[in-house]
């Protein structure tokens, strides 16, 4: 009787590619695969890449050809921003990899998966299109905390940063579905949640953005800061929402409304 594959996960990079690295576990694992922390026993190992500074990438390029080098039968799979950055040239200069897989739309991992392990080298990049999230059954942080991405991307353009070329234009995810995997979180035992983004400040000011849905644009503005919404007070939206972030009291009302207390 046919086993289920099993898959080892080597991660890199940022928080943010943290956050990518938990989903693609829960994404396998809902699929049977089961997950090993011992790369010897793996089916399929996964380098989930940075791409972003120059030793990064060959941290990260050195890891798919260990991985070929000391584990000859297994699958190797390079996804993250490394993968995204450089598919097309991946695809021809780095044959150690039997895939390549973008981070635009994670849930589109099966597509990959399923030939790859059938000795079918794929590459695929899906579209940048809104911030990939979902249920994480397993979160590699320190136990009791968390990262929560709230957004994607980014549009400053500025000439030394790669994150628009890699991340694409800045999306953001709506206000409820954030609040709801915090309270989510909490639940499970989780008491130190960290937002992350490329720029936080711009949350809610990507141009298809609209977090906070018709008639309640500042709410979680209001919910963090647990005053009026800034527009109601004359405030532009990003000066409200910076100047929330800096009042511990203000936070604190908010933390309650989501559930959340402080650890003394």
């Amino acid at each position: 009787m046919a086993h289920n594959p099993t898959f080892f996960i080597d991660q890199h990079g940022c928080a943010k590619n943290q956050v990518d690295g938990e989903l693609l576990v829960s994404l396998l694992r809902k699929k049977d695969y089961r997950q090993t922390f011992d790369a010897s026993e793996a089916d399929l190992i996964i380098v989930n890449s940075c791409g972003f500074i120059e030793s990064a990438k060959t941290e990260s390029l050195n890891a798919v050809m260990s991985a070929r080098q000391m584990y000859p039968k297994a699958k190797i799979l390079l996804a993250g921003c490394l993968a995204e950055r450089y598919a097309d040239d991946l695809a021809e200069s780095l044959p150690e990899a039997d895939g390549i897989f973008g981070n635009g739309d994670l849930s589109q991992v099966y597509k990959v998966i399923e030939p790859l392990m059938k000795g079918q080298r794929t590459v695929l990049v899906p579209e940048q299109k809104g911030v990939c999230c979902g249920d994480r059954d397993i979160l590699l942080s320190f136990a009791g905390a968390a990262y929560v991405k709230i957004t994607e991307g980014c549009n400053n353009r500025c000439s030394f940063c790669a994150i628009p070329i890699i991340r694409g234009e800045l999306r953001s995810r709506p206000a409820d579905d954030i609040i709801a995997e915090i309270k989510k979180l909490v639940s499970q035992g989780v008491y130190e949640i960290n937002l992350i983004g490329q720029d936080l400040a711009a949350y809610g000011t990507g141009s298809g953005d609209n977090p906070f849905g018709w008639g309640r644009t500042c709410h979680w503005a209001g919910l963090v800061s647990g005053t009026r919404s800034g527009r109601q007070r004359g405030y532009p939206l990003r000066q409200k929402r910076q100047a929330g972030l800096k009042s511990g009291a203000d936070w604190s009302a908010g933390a309650r409304a989501c559930g959340l207390r402080w650890r003394r």
